[in-house]
C-alpha cells in the first residue's frame, strides 16, 4: 500500500504567515524525512524545517510544487483544509 501525504497551508498561531504542511510521513525514519525535506526546500526556493511529529512545514504556499515531488516519489498526495 502506498504512503499517503497530507498536504495543507496553514497560518494559524503563525502571526498570519503562511506555511504549507506535509503530514504522513513519519514512517520514513529520521533521515530519509530530512532528506526529503532538503530537497523539497530546495524546489520550492524557501526555508522549512522537520517538526518533532514527524510533518515537514514549509514556508509560504507551496501546495502544488509539494503535491507533484510527492506523486512524482509515486505516494498518494491528499490536500486538505483551504
Amino acid at each position: 500500500m502506498p504512503l499517503t501525504v497530507t498536504i495543507r497551508r496553514e497560518s494559524k498561531g503563525r502571526r498570519g504567515k503562511q506555511v504549507t504542511t506535509l503530514a504522513g510521513l513519519a514512517s520514513l525514519g529520521d533521515a530519509r524525512l530530512a532528506e526529503l525535506a532538503s530537497e523539497l526546500k530546495r524546489r520550492c526556493a524557501t526555508g522549512g524545517t522537520v517538526d518533532v511529529s514527524g510533518t515537514i512545514v514549509l514556508q509560504g504556499d507551496h501546495r502544488d510544487t509539494a503535491e507533484a515531488e510527492i506523486v512524482k516519489r509515486g505516494w498518494l498526495a491528499r490536500r486538505a483544509g483551504g
